[in-house]
């Protein structure tokens, strides 16, 4: 046989191999149902056949509209634990939710997470609640999203402004373009693939506490590597990440322009993840917008330096009447 043949023969059988081997890899398949209740107020709720996890939080006395928090890429409703209670003291009523393929809620495959999606399901459960009468709103919520959540907020404001009395930004993924090997990515072998490094190499602890590490800007607690790692292990997040890869979206500049609703920007000086220059970036493509620096803070200071980001944020937020 000559060299050509050989080097042939060698290629198909790579070709073979690439095309063959992350299905031969098994991943863990969508469970079945909800959860069993993983925290005292978890609550699930079907909005377009997704099946969202949330909490809620009354008030003794409701004297202000809903705060709406929505976290970033591999967050959940856990992000946003140190920012709960001096809110609902204040009189504010707090809906915290999962995205899809994220936290508590669906894994469900074959979605297309683009940020208007996201808005329409977060939506749905707003107006769910509304009309059960669980919160009310009087002049729109206070929508607060960190990173990945940021784009979340811009599609929300863009799609029912209306309804919407201020956003939060909170070290927000907005403008950044998609990755431009995404067409590769959704490629079914490298997709499954996708799914696989998941499950067994980025969903592991040591890997994962590397990437809080970062994110944080200091050392974690074994209690904060929980709260993010459980949930990434939950049935089917491989497979749905390989979709969330793959569909997510971000906006133009001149979409964000259209934006006039009153926004706060809060910023980590120390931000590895989404630098500050992006914070001043969105800050004068937004109408009405100011931008607030938590100096030595990184790109999640709603969890390393809450005291002063609630201090900052209900600051803001008495300005409004409702």
């Amino acid at each position: 046989m000559s060299l050509k043949m050989k080097v042939m023969g060698i290629v198909f059988l790579l070709i073979l191999l690439m095309h063959g081997v992350p299905f031969l890899i098994p991943l863990s398949t969508q469970s079945v149902g909800t959860p069993e209740k993983v925290f005292d107020n978890s609550q699930w709720i079907s909005v377009d056949g997704v099946d969202l996890h949330y909490r809620l939080w009354i008030p003794e006395q409701t004297i202000h509209d809903p705060i709406v928090y929505i976290h970033g890429l591999g967050g959940s409703t856990f992000s946003w634990r140190e920012n709960i209670d001096p809110f609902v003291e204040e009189g504010f009523p707090v809906v915290a939710l999962d995205l899809p393929a994220f936290g508590y809620s669906s894994r469900k495959t074959g979605l297309i997470h683009s940020q208007g999606n996201r808005s329409r399901w977060v939506f749905g459960l707003l107006d769910d609640l509304e009309n059960r009468g669980r919160i009310k709103k009087s002049q729109g919520y206070h929508l607060v999203g960190h990173s990945m959540g940021g784009g979340v907020i811009t599609a929300m404001a863009l799609n029912r402004p209306y309804d919407i009395q201020s956003l939060t930004y909170v070290a927000g993924a907005v403008m950044n373009e998609p990755p431009r090997t995404r067409k590769i990515l959704s490629y079914p072998p490298i997709k499954r693939m996708v799914g696989v490094l998941g499950e067994r190499i980025f969903f592991r602890e040591n890997r994962l506490e590397g990437v809080l590490e970062s994110a944080y800007g200091r050392r974690i607690s074994e209690d904060e590597l929980r709260g993010y790692l459980d949930p990434l292990r939950e049935p089917g997040t491989g497979r749905a990440w390989g979709d969330l890869m793959t569909t997510t979206t971000s906006f133009r500049k001149e979409e964000i322009q259209e934006i006039a609703i009153p926004s706060l920007l809060i910023w980590g000086e120390e931000d590895a993840w989404i630098s500050l220059n992006e914070g001043i970036r969105l800050e004068e493509a937004l109408q009405n917008s100011q931008l607030v620096i938590i100096e030595e803070s990184g790109h999640c200071p709603m969890e390393t330096d809450s005291d002063e980001f609630n201090q900052r944020l209900l600051e803001y937020l008495s300005d409004f009447s409702s």
